[in-house]
């Protein structure tokens, strides 16, 4: 079974229900129909997929929506047993 996207012009049943299963995938995680658009509520279909990552950055950079990570701070230095006291108890 090949792996990756199917051909929009793939009109098999397998096709078909691998294409229904994703939306309904999506539908259920974002609680919204991916394939319908929200403005007008029309039939939406899927025309490329963009992979690259430096053209989705290019991308999401032009229209203001790239949030780059800010650096992450140092690690906090661990407890270890020299920060406690051993005290043994008497029963």
């Amino acid at each position: 079974m090949p792996l990756g996207p199917i051909p929009l012009g793939d009109d098999t049943a397998c096709a078909k229900a691998a294409r229904g299963t994703w939306g309904r995938f999506l539908k259920k995680v974002f609680a919204a129909d991916p394939l319908v658009c929200p403005d007008c509520h029309g039939p939406m279909r899927i025309v490329a997929f963009i992979e690259e990552p430096r053209v989705v950055r290019a991308i999401l950079e032009h229209l203001s929506l790239w949030d780059a990570a800010r650096p992450r701070p140092p690690p906090v230095a661990a407890i270890g047993p020299a920060d406690f006291e051993y005290v043994p108890c008497e029963d």
